[in-house]
């Protein structure tokens, strides 16, 4: 018989790690699924057409027309009277212009495309790090729930076993009714919170499901063990100049500002007009047919608009001070969220370390009161008490070990080394 359970165990445990998802698989899985992340891509892939379009305007437009009509008036004239005929005709032609001079507004539209595109680029792997950011906290998010949960079964088998010892003492005459009552509520209130834990188990799985979009059948709350001891950050003054150097926001708020810079530069030569380079071939088969042709330059210049050009230029340079208004305004946030997250990361270690301590002394405590409520110098309040103590502070420590995790999720995803090469393309 205990051969077959423990086979069954060992069954359970094998198909649970079988099952189980990594953190690198759960990203992976997240970044090849997520809308958000196929929009912000979809975003960079159009302003790559932007560029090839506005590129097209330094090379000639060609066009090709041609006309055919069954039937067609024509007006002749003859000892000054017109008379009318009617037959068919046919008319084709090709044209070709192209941009020689105009103050330099197309290589400034240009720029303004090319830095449109790069801004779409760093918004795309911004997206990309804040679903890497949200996977990391779900996925940590199960471990600690897992990790509750597994304190949660120790201490209703624990309280079990002390209410099974009580019943025994009392029938024996060495303990009263209310230790074993008390001891039974004690049982029967951790496997209420055992229920809740698991429920809460559950659902962070579920979210986590939703997010990468793939079934996870468990998280190891072992997780939280293994990935705290792996997180360590620098000084708060190198994270901040690298963080002007690598944050996709602020690359994304450069590029906008480089754009509108750019258009700025291209408003002010719209009302320089633009000289261009025309040529064309016409043929025409009708009642007369002739050949055409023409080469030459056209220039044109606006005199009178009603204001519209000036009105675009001043447009545009406002939108220059407002693109390095909301640059130094997201800058002062990313400084304040960075600052906030190290200093929570540095506490969440010193908890970490005191929660540990902690832990120890309650264990011994622990077992004090257990001998000496045995030998009748400890009511079970003291046992209580001391177990309640002790699971606060497992639970303290697992919190603590989430927080340090989730901070250094933030810092990462601040400065732009969550999504790696090997998981971002």
């Amino acid at each position: 018989m205990r051969f077959t359970l423990l086979t069954i165990a060992l069954i359970n445990i094998l198909v649970t790690n079988l099952c189980a998802i990594t953190l690198e698989e759960a990203i992976r899985s997240a970044l090849k699924t997520h809308p958000e992340v196929e929009i912000a891509r979809l975003n960079h892939d159009i302003s790559g057409k932007e560029v090839q379009s506005a590129r097209s305007n330094l090379y000639p437009h060609i066009e090709l027309n041609a006309e055919y009509y069954p039937t067609k008036t024509f007006v002749m004239p003859s000892n000054g009277v017109f008379s009318t005929r009617h037959d068919d005709a046919v008319h084709a032609d090709i044209s070709a212009t192209y941009t020689v001079y105009d103050f330099g507004r197309t290589q400034e539209r240009l720029k303004a495309s090319a830095s449109a595109s790069l801004g779409a680029k760093e918004q795309s792997r911004y997206h990309q790090e804040v679903v890497i950011e949200q996977v990391v906290q779900n996925y940590y998010t199960a471990a600690y729930l897992n990790r509750l949960t597994q304190t949660a079964e120790a201490t209703s088998r624990y309280y079990e076993k002390l209410y099974q010892k009580a019943l025994h003492m009392r029938q024996n005459g060495l303990k009263t009714q209310a230790d074993e009552s008390r001891f039974k509520a004690s049982w029967l209130e951790a496997q209420d919170l055992l229920h809740s834990k698991r429920t809460e188990y559950r659902k962070s799985l579920y979210a986590l499901e939703h997010l990468i979009g793939e079934r996870v059948e468990s998280i190891d709350g072992n997780e939280l063990d293994r990935a705290v001891e792996e997180k360590r950050i620098p000084s708060i003054e190198s994270m901040q100049e690298e963080l002007l150097q690598k944050s996709p926001e602020l690359k994304r708020l450069e590029a906008a500002l480089a754009q509108a810079r750019s258009n700025y530069n291209a408003s002010k030569t719209l009302g320089y007009g633009t000289l261009s380079a025309v040529a064309g071939y016409g043929v025409d088969r009708s009642l007369s047919s002739y050949d055409s042709s023409y080469v030459g330059l056209k220039g044109n210049l606006p005199l009178f608009d009603g204001g519209y050009l000036d009105a675009q230029m001043q447009k545009s340079a406002l939108s220059v001070q407002i693109a390095q208004q909301e640059y130094e305004n997201t800058k002062k946030q990313l400084f304040e969220e960075l600052f906030n997250a190290a200093s929570d990361h540095e506490q969440a270690i010193q908890s970490i370390e005191a929660k540990r301590g902690l832990i120890d002394a309650l264990e011994q405590t622990l077992h004090l009161m257990e001998g000496r409520y045995t030998q009748g110098l400890a009511t079970y309040v003291d046992v209580l008490e001391a177990q309640n103590a002790l699971d606060n502070a497992k639970n303290g420590l697992s919190w603590a070990k989430l927080t340090k995790i989730v901070r250094f999720a933030r810092i990462e995803r601040l400065l732009n080394k969550g999504c790696i090469d090997e998981i971002c393309r």
